[in-house]
């Protein structure tokens, strides 16, 4: 998960420990993630981008991974706490594979996680790893 926010972070991770406790969740700055990428023994199977990945933007960084070698179809999934039509559009252009708007409540914030979490785990036919 890339993400700057660290009450997202928080929700994210007390909410995978509790419906997914084998679930494994790293949280990686963006300045981090080239060097994540060249030295993590352990590919993600999905990816979790906010969208204000401050000092990048989610287009930088979705480019940067959808360039790397086996990274061409894991899913990446943007959180934005705006829904602009443009924004939306250049995501999906970009390469994401989802853009979810993050809700104000956080019974809804853990609602749409585990939705989520669901789709992509146990609904979603995804590539084997290589």
């Amino acid at each position: 998960m890339i993400e700057n926010d660290e009450d997202d972070r928080f929700l994210t991770q007390e909410n995978f420990q509790k419906d997914w406790p084998k679930a494994v969740i790293e949280f990686v700055s963006p300045s981090e993630l080239p060097l994540y990428l060249k030295e993590s023994g352990n590919k993600p199977h999905l990816i979790l981008l906010s969208m204000n990945a401050r000092p990048y933007t989610a287009l930088d960084l979705i480019a940067q991974l959808r360039g790397e070698q086996g990274y061409e179809s894991t899913p990446i999934i943007v959180l934005s706490e705006s829904a602009q039509p443009e924004e939306i559009k250049a995501c999906y252009s970009a390469g994401a594979s989802s853009f979810i708007k993050k809700p104000a409540s956080y019974s809804n914030t853990l609602f749409k996680i585990k939705t989520f979490i669901d789709y992509w785990s146990q609904t979603a036919e995804l590539p084997l790893s290589i």
